[in-house]
């Protein structure tokens, strides 16, 4: 099962920029752009936990005033008190997905970029029903496998497989083109 939803079509987008700011050489922008968003999930994360703690306090509120109207025999209020906090736990349900939204996607790319050995370039990634699909390319078949077995000691990838790995050439240079398939836990 996994802790966060990821759309492909954002993945994507994020992993499209990633590469081609790596291949143009812009990777600063980019560790900028994560520490950012980073920033921001944690921004977030601060104001989740503010809302909790208020929701805790409005929640112990209730249930003494709830007692106190219980034994007035005041039920209408009761439901009246209920209704009017019912706001906030909508709000905070629609704060913990975001969060979860947001977080998931740059940590996964996070855990990409750690995995990734110097002489990798990843060329595509792909996200469907659980699973994500790499394709790069590689100097050698010792750094694809390097690649291969540091994402299986990710805690977000597991059953991490090579798929298909050829010979090919890429501007007059002899690399391997590699993909790799993984689930994503």
């Amino acid at each position: 099962m996994r802790a966060f939803p990821l759309r492909t079509s954002s993945i994507r987008l994020l992993w499209t920029g990633l590469w081609i700011g790596v291949g143009c050489g812009e990777t600063d922008s980019l560790v900028t752009e994560l520490e950012d968003l980073e920033e921001e999930r944690e921004e977030l994360s601060e104001e989740l936990e503010n809302l909790q703690a208020e929701w805790k306090a409005v929640q112990a509120s209730l249930r003494t005033t709830t007692d106190l109207r219980v034994r007035n025999g005041s039920e209408a209020e009761l439901v009246e008190m209920r209704m009017n906090n019912q706001p906030m736990q909508d709000r905070l349900e629609i704060l913990s997905s975001l969060e979860a939204q947001r977080y998931g996607p740059v940590q996964l790319f996070h855990e990409i970029a750690k995995a990734t050995p110097d002489k990798l370039q990843l060329l595509k990634l792909e996200e469907r029903k659980g699973q994500i699909r790499l394709v790069g390319i590689a100097s050698t078949d010792p750094e694809i496998a390097e690649f291969a077995h540091r994402l299986e000691q990710s805690p977000y990838f597991d059953n991490v497989y090579l798929n298909s790995s050829e010979q090919t050439v890429v501007m007059d240079s002899q690399v391997k083109k590699f993909t790799i398939i993984a689930t994503l836990i």
